[in-house]
């Protein structure tokens, strides 16, 4: 007797998010339509849009539709999001899943199930798209809306929609203002009426280390960017850069969890030199976005699933031993 093997090559998912009304639905079925003819995808939408999604292309396109009633399906709608995950995870040879979440469901909370939920094969988010109406779209609306504010932070791609309604000259204003908003360096491209290129589905947004030092307000000093044994747990990645300042960072596991209070602690205190610090943190369920500057402590929500880091700038060199020590009491630990 032979057992059959169980296929562990994980279904790549895209997510396409935005508000309603965006153009979700439009730049979904002009992706299926570009479908490669020897790939299976299937589409997972919340009930507020099925009705809009064309049969006939699906069918057309050996296209599986799937839909989520029952509310949204960040929240009340979680659990049966989870069991249309696992039904479409037993699809023979599907390559490709793309969810279209109402206008009203919060991104985080999907990738969180997408990550929790037991699957016959693993689920792999490969990007993340966010459509966005530029006729509905301003700073003022930006700072309003949390939901569309965490829309924008978890996109890997920005499409913009009804830009061609904008003057040239408000369309670079609106895109340089979504640029300095954006952490690391996604990527925005014009979408009207939906239409972009299937190889939009393969581009992620670039997160680079070094943050604080890219942002346009800290002058950059020509220096030497070096990676360092790191004694933390869980780091990913470490890095030091050497020049007129020193810039220490760090990148761990997204698992691990920091404490609020201890972090507090470190930074009322803070080592010698400190110029500036900034970091993506998680603290509970959710990440803070931690920046101290002059002194002062904030923390700020923040729609961040990707890793923990954070970076510290100094005036002078600084020993990373020690520094790592009084760090490392920020760390929660499993007892």
């Amino acid at each position: 007797m032979t057992c059959s093997k169980i296929d562990s090559t994980p279904i790549k998912v895209t997510l396409v998010c935005g508000l309603l009304g965006s153009g979700k639905t439009s730049t979904l079925q002009h992706l299926i339509s570009q479908k490669p003819a020897d790939e299976h995808w299937a589409v997972l939408i919340n009930d507020f849009g099925l009705a809009s999604i064309d049969s006939s292309l699906l069918k057309q396109q050996d296209v599986s539709l799937f839909e989520v009633q029952g509310g949204c399906i960040c929240c009340s709608a979680q659990r049966p999001l989870a069991q249309a995950l696992a039904q479409i995870s037993q699809l023979d040879n599907l390559d490709h899943l793309l969810i279209e979440p109402s206008g009203l469901a919060h991104p985080a909370q999907i990738i969180d199930t997408l990550k929790k939920t037991a699957t016959h094969r693993p689920l792999h988010l490969e990007s993340t798209l966010c459509v966005l109406d530029l006729n509905r779209f301003s700073p003022a609306v930006y700072q309003k809306s949390a939901l569309l504010r965490d829309f924008i932070q978890l996109a890997d791609v920005l499409l913009l929609t009804r830009c061609d309604q904008l003057a040239p000259n408000a369309l670079a204003e609106l895109t340089d203002f979504l640029s300095q908003k954006m952490l690391g360096k996604p990527h925005i491209q014009a979408a009207s009426f939906g239409k972009t290129p299937l190889s939009t589905l393969k581009l992620k947004a670039q997160r680079p280390p070094f943050l604080l030092l890219q942002a346009k307000n800290t002058a950059q000093q020509a220096g030497l960017v070096e990676a360092f044994e790191s004694q933390l747990p869980k780091v990913k990645q470490s890095q030091i850069l050497r020049s007129n300042t020193q810039a220490i960072s760090w990148i761990f596991q997204p698992d691990l969890l920091f404490m609020r209070p201890k972090i507090k602690t470190f930074f009322a205190d803070p080592p010698l030199g400190l110029i500036r610090a900034k970091g993506l943190l998680r603290t509970g369920n959710n990440w803070q976005l931690i920046n101290w500057v002059n002194g002062e402590l904030t923390f700020s929500d923040q729609a961040w699933r990707q890793d923990n880091r954070i970076e510290m700038l100094f005036e002078h060199p600084i020993a990373l031993t020690e520094l790592e020590q009084a760090w490392v009491q920020t760390i929660h630990t499993q007892s």
